[in-house]
């Protein structure tokens, strides 16, 4: 009961101190100190820089890379490039001495405009830490920036031991610049994690620990992410279907193909059609000659039936005028 109670009495502490403007004044000074050992760059040549790498091997010193999260879509042919960067130093007094020394670097052959941020750039409002007072503070959850890559959601846990969950957006890890937000299970314990986490470094790289902000408009930004979900769903299944039809028509194209390269297999120019057409007219003159040899042969059967028959008649009349003619005789003796 003891340690429920100064929960919450920590945890009432916690929203007291959100209340007076206690938290975002820690908030900003702790932007402040970011941006004093923070440089911004942008590149002027026709090839961006595409890879954080890129941009960290402009100066030894630079600790930590931040890059726009949309590439440069206006410009097609650096569409995956960054056209300008935030480099973070270990501090102040590294970065105030990078600056003179990027001034003068170049990426690619051409020119590299390096600015501070913050109050002492030449941009007032150019700041690296964004966010600001505008927003609401969720008094349950941190915004970790800063983080090494490879570093893991089961280090960062560590890192704040008594959050009750932590993440690291998988975006953030893909881009080169993994931030986390570790969330407590109540007000009092986020707020000890943040004050504890004043001037927190691994291996010598400051990390920025802040409240995470509640947008206004949250609803709406769920349920705009909810549709582009859906319209990216939907646009990867047209896709895989497209390609299907494509392929299916592609092995139809191969299909036909085949079949008429085995049609071109066969003897169909000028040259074959003549030799087709003189085998076509040898075998109708064969067979005509076997045709007329079939009439010669059945005239000549016929004409020797004809014959045989003939022969046939005239032996029986023969014989028959031999005996009429031994009758007579016979009669005539007898008489």
């Amino acid at each position: 009961k003891k340690q429920e109670r100064r929960k919450e009495w920590a945890s009432d502490e916690a929203r007291i101190a959100i209340g007076k403007g206690e938290v975002i004044e820690d908030e900003n000074k702790r932007r402040k100190e970011m941006d004093a050992r923070t440089l911004y760059l942008k590149f002027t040549s026709k090839q961006l820089p595409t890879t954080q790498d890129e941009i960290k091997a402009l100066h030894s010193d630079i600790k930590y890379v931040r890059t726009p999260r949309s590439m440069n879509k206006k410009n097609k042919e650096n569409a995956n490039a960054f056209s300008y960067a935030f480099v973070e130093f270990s501090n102040e007094e590294q970065c105030n001495k990078a600056k003179n020394e990027l001034t003068m670097a170049r990426f690619n052959k051409s020119e590299i405009i390096v600015d501070f941020v913050g109050e002492k750039s030449k941009n007032i409002n150019k700041g690296a830490g964004g966010g600001g007072d505008k927003q609401q503070i969720n008094p349950c959850r941190l915004f970790v920036s800063g983080l090494t890559t490879g570093f893991n959601k089961g280090a960062l846990k560590e890192m704040f031991p008594k959050c009750s969950h932590a993440i690291i957006p998988k975006n953030s890890t893909k881009k080169g610049t993994p931030f986390g937000f570790v969330q407590f299970s109540n007000p009092g314990d986020a707020k000890s994690a943040f004050d504890a986490a004043q001037g927190l470094d691994i291996n010598g790289h400051k990390i920025t620990v802040l409240f995470a902000k509640i947008s206004e408009n949250k609803e709406q930004i769920l349920e705009a992410k909810k549709e582009k979900r859906k319209l990216d769903k939907q646009k990867k299944k047209e896709e895989r279907e497209a390609k299907k039809k494509e392929a299916m028509e592609a092995k139809i194209k191969a299909m036909d193909a085949d079949a008429d390269s085995d049609e071109d297999d066969q003897p169909k120019p000028k040259k074959a059609k003549k030799e087709i057409a003189v085998k076509e007219e040898t075998v109708e003159a064969k067979k005509k000659e076997e045709v007329k040899k079939e009439d010669s042969d059945d005239n000549d059967d016929a004409e020797s039936d004809d014959d045989n028959d003939a022969e046939s008649g005239d032996n029986d009349d023969a014989v028959s005028d031999d005996n009429d003619d031994e009758e007579g005789d016979d009669n005539d003796d007898a008489e």
